[in-house]
């Protein structure tokens, strides 16, 4: 997670900061306006904050599950 983000202080999957390779990723408005409200979505459902990134994370992690599944 990098420096000046907000989120969980212990990453979902357990990488460490030298373990990731950072990345650009260009969203729309509206993706932008999605990925926000998960974060809402998260804190209150979980009861703690997940940054945009930590999310990111995860869908690909989901993605790539379910992938291999097929």
């Amino acid at each position: 997670m990098s420096q000046g983000e907000q989120g969980s202080p212990e990453p979902m999957d357990g990488a460490t900061e030298k373990e990731r390779f950072r990345t650009t990723v260009y969203l729309t408005e509206e993706e932008l306006f999605s990925l926000d409200e998960l974060k809402v979505i998260f804190r209150h459902r979980e009861g703690r904050q997940i940054g945009r990134s930590e999310i990111i994370r995860e869908a690909i992690r989901h993605y790539r599950a379910a992938w291999r599944e097929r």
